[in-house]
């Protein structure tokens, strides 16, 4: 659930119409750090969408391949009948 929560958040925070409101924000003030206010905008949720998959990816335990090959060859083996 707090991944799907995260992603949507994300996500949204690149669609509009919150990218509209960060464009009027950015008539007004065109350049945010010497670079172009949208584009600093979509960079910073964009390294924040892949930040939290490698975060989520190392932190759950069912994303964790070696659990999950550990798991796979239990079955294999016959040891959870």
């Amino acid at each position: 659930m707090i991944v799907a929560v995260f992603f949507i958040i994300t996500l949204l925070m690149t669609n509009p119409p919150v990218v509209n409101w960060v464009s009027a924000y950015a008539e007004e003030n065109p350049l945010l750090f010497g670079w172009p206010t949208l584009w600093v905008w979509l960079q910073v949720w964009y390294l924040l969408m892949i930040g939290g998959l490698i975060w989520f990816g190392l932190k759950f335990k069912s994303w964790n391949v070696e659990y999950i090959e550990e798991s796979v060859e239990g079955h294999l083996d016959g040891g959870d009948k």
